[in-house]
């Protein structure tokens, strides 16, 4: 995809944005190996229930989990959860067209940024 500037939408500021975003998470899963080697843990098992609790969390933009947006259903695990244990569906079909509203939002609002910095 090109603008009309002739630019792709991936350089400037947006790329600088998604490569911290991806070296911060990156440098909380090197956190979170380093803490199962001082603990004596294999760090292969850490890396399995690190990625199952941050694929859990909602998302702050969206509200769900990175798990539950594609397969419109929450993953099991061990995390302490607030909701209620036996979500009704339409409660699940609602919470997923407000997630995919809230990222349009965000997504536009960061198009209208990136333009303004051009």
């Amino acid at each position: 995809m090109v603008f009309a500037t002739g630019k792709s939408p991936l350089t400037g500021r947006k790329l600088d944005q998604a490569n911290a975003e991806a070296e911060r998470f990156m440098r909380t899963l090197e956190k979170a190996a380093r803490a199962a080697h001082i603990e004596g843990r294999r760090w292969q098992d850490e890396l399995d229930t690190f990625l199952l609790n941050y694929r859990s969390t909602p998302h702050c933009t969206t509200g769900i989990s990175p798990a539950e947006f594609p397969f419109n259903r929450k993953i099991r695990n061990k995390l302490p959860s607030v909701d209620r244990l036996d979500p009704m569906p339409s409660d699940i079909e609602d919470s997923h067209e407000k997630a995919i509203n809230n990222d349009s939002k965000r997504k536009e609002k960061i198009m209208q940024r990136t333009l303004i910095f051009k």
